[in-house]
């Protein structure tokens, strides 16, 4: 009970927001009574925290089954990012607003997990790339991963602010834009071999 809660509260708070959010409608919406809900969580906050922690964790398992296929480090950049973008379109950016207002403990939480989560894949697939023999091992996998972390959540703001959903244009850039950085020039190769798959 407590992941089916978990899931709903996380698909109406990016459906509704979080001020449209109440644990009352949760419970109607699920048949269930306040006070199971209750069992699991202390109040609204703690509920949304968890939901959206929860939320998190579930990337990490559907990043984790694409590290697991056999490809390169770049075929599994350009995988990843791909992802992430498309998962943009389903997770509006506004909750973060909300959460400014409602509650920027949790908003500080769930900003830190999701950053060093990126951080971290970004960076063992630099690393892993630079272990494959196709990026430049001269580089910093702590710091050019920040860069791409950055840059991928710059232009989630740029989308969310125009109102835009992701389309392949923008991933195409933002890889094209990294891939020369990351590749040894003799692998430039790739960029067109996987960003044209895609």
């Amino acid at each position: 009970m407590r992941e089916k809660i978990l899931v709903y509260t996380k698909e109406c708070c990016f459906l509704k927001g979080i001020k449209g959010f109440s644990i009352d409608q949760l419970a109607r919406d699920l048949g269930i009574a306040k006070k199971t809900i209750y069992n699991y969580f202390y109040s609204k906050e703690n509920l949304i925290e968890a939901s959206l922690i929860h939320d998190l964790e579930l990337l990490k398992v559907e990043l984790a089954l694409i590290k697991e296929k056999e490809q390169n480090a770049f075929a599994q950049l350009v995988e990843i990012v791909d992802f992430l973008m498309k998962r943009k379109n389903s997770h509006k950016l506004a909750i973060f607003e909300d959460l400014k207002r409602y509650s920027t403990r949790v908003k500080s939480i769930i900003e830190d997990i999701g950053f060093n989560t990126y951080w971290q894949i970004f960076e063992n697939n630099i690393i892993e790339g630079q272990a494959q023999g196709i990026y430049k091992t001269e580089l910093s996998p702590e710091f050019n991963s920040f860069l791409i972390v950055e840059s991928y959540f710059s232009m989630l703001k740029f989308l969310e602010k125009k109102n835009l959903l992701y389309e392949k244009l923008h991933f195409i850039n933002l890889l094209r834009n990294h891939a020369y950085t990351l590749l040894l020039p003799q692998k430039y190769v790739l960029i067109n071999i996987h960003l044209h798959e895609n």
